[in-house]
């Protein structure tokens, strides 16, 4: 189980995944940034997306505990990393779980938490700075493990639950441990309490 209790309160429709496709099944306990409306006035999520390296098979290959929704072109890094470096995926075997890089990352090794991510540039000219954040900060948690419908690819979320942090493994970059010491909540959603157990 991901919710220490049966969340009480979902969102109130389902939300459509834009990026997914038909047949994906689409575990309880997923982060997503959920948008209650977008530029249709449509109820939308896209998935944020983070594995966990199993083992390093070399600088540019890593096997992981589970490919999930990562696939090529994805951009990843090490989640809690001082000045970290994107690396792209070009390769997936989704039997053994290992991705391949484009390029080598001295950073991953076994244990690590991967996300993805993108770059950002703050200012400009001389003193712009260009450096590595999320591709999303989730908002909402996938309430229950659902098969997407060719006619129905939405999924319904849950917007205030008690996670299970050590069995979701979040990266740090998806929660909030500093507004109230001594709890950890969902970076996007202050409703959502992870516990470890």
């Amino acid at each position: 189980a991901v919710f220490h209790t049966e969340p009480e309160q979902r969102d109130v429709m389902g939300y459509a995944l834009t990026a997914q496709a038909e047949g994906d099944v689409i575990e309880q306990g997923t982060p997503i940034v959920a948008n209650d409306n977008d530029t249709n006035g449509r109820k939308t999520a896209v998935i944020c997306k983070y594995a966990k390296i199993k083992s390093k098979t070399s600088t540019t290959k890593f096997v992981l505990e589970d490919v999930a929704y990562l696939k090529v072109g994805d951009k990843i890094f090490k989640s809690g990393q001082e000045s970290p470096t994107l690396s792209e995926i070009s390769a997936i075997n989704t039997k053994t779980g290992e991705i391949t890089l484009k390029a080598a990352n001295a950073q991953f090794a076994a244990g690590d938490i991967i996300l993805e991510g993108k770059e950002e540039t703050e200012g400009e000219g001389g003193s712009a700075v260009t450096k590595v954040v999320p591709a999303g900060i989730p908002n909402r948690i996938v309430l229950r493990t659902e098969k997407l419908k060719a006619n129905d690819k939405t999924i319904s979320a849950t917007h205030r639950a008690v996670a299970i942090k050590n069995v979701l493994d979040y990266p740090a970059e998806y929660l909030n441990a500093t507004a109230f010491p001594g709890s950890t909540l969902l970076a996007g959603c202050p409703l959502i309490l992870f516990i470890n157990q």
